[in-house]
């Protein structure tokens, strides 16, 4: 029985193409299951994944109005102290690619989103 909640694409632990890393059992079960787990990987965040100021979800690759980071803010829904990075933006003046930021427009589900 496929206990598949999210759209993972995976069909057993390893490496995941779609989220550019690779995931042991736990990850694996963790990405199809949880649906909150599956958007950080989606988002470029999730475990295993490399950060940088050029990180972007696989699924889009990067905007072409995304521009440079300039500042972070602290993720009012994370644990710990997690500081969310703010990218300038030709359209809307500064962009995220977290959704966590919900006054900041994020790459993810932006309808000015156009791929480099």
């Amino acid at each position: 029985m496929d206990e598949r909640l999210t759209n993972c694409e995976c069909t057993q632990p390893g490496w995941c193409e779609r989220h550019h890393c690779e995931k042991n059992r736990h990850l694996f079960e963790m990405c199809r299951r949880l649906k909150a787990w599956f958007r950080l990987w989606e988002q470029g965040e999730g475990p295993g994944q490399q950060r940088s100021p050029t990180a972007y979800p696989a699924s889009r690759g990067p905007c072409l109005h995304r521009g440079e980071e300039f500042r972070t803010e602290e993720c009012p829904t994370c644990g710990g102290n997690v500081r969310v990075k703010i990218f300038s933006c030709q359209v809307h003046q500064e962009c995220s690619l977290s959704s966590r930021l919900t006054a900041i427009k994020n790459c993810l589900d932006c309808a000015d989103f156009e791929t480099v």
